[in-house]
């Protein structure tokens, strides 16, 4: 996965972060979506599940992606009127 910068974009109840190359914000028409787990309404870019024990190491994730409830939203269409 190519990305410039991955700020955490929440946790889940299981410990494992959410992670999202929010470059994906400047892209010419972002393309969102949310993660009913998560806290966040709406993202844009490349995400990232990752497990960190209690110690702040890493570990596996306990999260599947079969139990997460993923919405896309269609980007937003200008309208110019010529």
């Amino acid at each position: 996965m190519k990305v410039q910068l991955i700020p955490n974009a929440g946790h889940f109840e299981n410990g494992d972060w959410l992670v999202v190359d929010d470059e994906g914000l400047f892209a010419p028409r972002p393309e969102f979506f949310s993660i009913k787990e998560n806290v966040h309404p709406r993202l844009a870019g490349n995400a990232l599940i990752i497990g960190s024990d209690d110690e702040g190491g890493d570990r596996s994730t306990a999260t599947r992606a079969e139990n997460l409830t993923v919405t896309f939203y269609a980007p937003r269409i200008e309208v110019v009127f010529i």
